[in-house]
């Protein structure tokens, strides 16, 4: 039975400024955790882009995400690298929020043992919902279908759909707290927010919700918030709260001079969610099962890469941290660290 590696990752404010030691870094970053597909959010849209849901991402924009994927390429030429971006996740900003974009990576030829040898695009990526087909608070999801196919015996064909969000930062906000994860489910199905009871159907086929969900899962009230109605028929993929809580995903602020290398605030707000088996009664075709050793993983990349950078002239923990948290477009990586989950059909 073949599993694949997803990788969720959001590139803070990946943009055209990005150096090209910043893309090697991130390419060597995705070529060691071996994944397969990997999911970026904060693509950042560029300069004269209609404020229309979906507009095409600026021709420089779209370069920098071919420079990546160069970069995967070079640095791992026989898993046929491939890749795919959406368009823009809302239309026009409301308060100067951000507009951004979706980034899709996969391997074409998997050559690691035991994963499926072959992925292909089958749909996508597109915006959801799309523009004028209904409403979505803030940022929308962006989504890809690929198709995964093993050959052996017996052959196997799973068609997976991914959705990709970036949520609105003010998600810890009251009284709208979470908007964008409560209504997760009108597009992945479930049970949906404030409908007095309404739910919305589930798709037959393996689905993942991946993402920075701006919602510290390390701090779930009870009954688990604004992931509950999500939580019904999808199973968080890096737990929270009581199932071995990761440190942190996402974290604020400098360390002090001479403090810890890492400020591992306990913010875990990416994650990976999968449709469970037999949701609701009914056995999705290519239903989930968590298989693998990098599952769950978060890469602390940062406190990887440290001793060498600071042997290489960085003088302090703070110096090293300002410089490796920001990937505002001029120097360093993300203030993210990328959660990864193999996961078996």
């Amino acid at each position: 039975m073949s599993d694949v590696r997803v990788m969720s990752w959001n590139i803070r404010t990946f943009d055209v400024g990005t150096l090209a030691p910043d893309l090697t870094n991130m390419a060597n970053i995705i070529i060691h955790e071996d994944a397969d597909i990997v999911c970026v959010q904060e693509i950042q849209i560029g300069y004269g882009v209609p404020n229309l849901i979906d507009a095409p991402i600026s021709a420089p924009q779209q370069a920098v995400v071919a420079a990546l994927h160069a970069a995967l390429v070079a640095n791992d030429g026989a898993s046929g690298w491939l890749f795919a971006f959406s368009g823009a996740n809302r239309g026009t900003p409301i308060n100067g929020g951000m507009r951004d974009a979706y980034a899709f990576f996969y391997k074409a030829t998997p050559q690691t043992a035991g994963r499926y040898p072959a992925i292909a695009l089958n749909a996508g990526p597109g915006i959801s919902p799309p523009a004028g087909q209904g409403w979505y608070p803030g940022r929308r999801p962006g989504w890809i279908q690929l198709n995964l196919t093993d050959p052996g015996a017996p052959a196997t064909n799973t068609l997976i759909y991914i959705y990709s969000i970036h949520a609105a930062t003010n998600q810890m906000a009251v009284p709208n707290a979470a908007q964008a994860i409560r209504y997760m489910p009108t597009l992945v199905g479930g049970q949906g927010p404030g409908f007095a009871g309404a739910a919305f159907p589930l798709p037959n086929i393996a689905t993942l919700v991946v993402g920075d969900f701006n919602y510290d899962a390390n701090a779930l009230p009870a009954g688990g918030g604004p992931y509950a109605n999500l939580m019904v028929n999808y199973s968080m993929g890096i737990p929270g709260n009581a199932g071995a809580p990761v440190g942190s995903t996402y974290a604020l602020g400098n360390p002090p001079v001479g403090g810890p290398p890492v400020n591992k605030t306990a913010n875990l707000y990416d994650n990976i969610f999968h449709l469970m088996p037999g949701s609701q009664g009914v056995p999705p075709a290519g239903s989930l099962v968590i298989a693998g050793t990098a599952n769950p993983t978060v890469y602390d990349f940062i406190s990887v890469m440290m001793p060498a950078l600071v042997a290489g002239g960085l003088t302090n923990n703070a110096a090293f941290w300002a410089l490796y948290k920001t990937q505002h477009g001029h120097g360093g990586v993300s203030d993210h660290l990328p959660v990864l989950l193999d996961i078996q059909f």
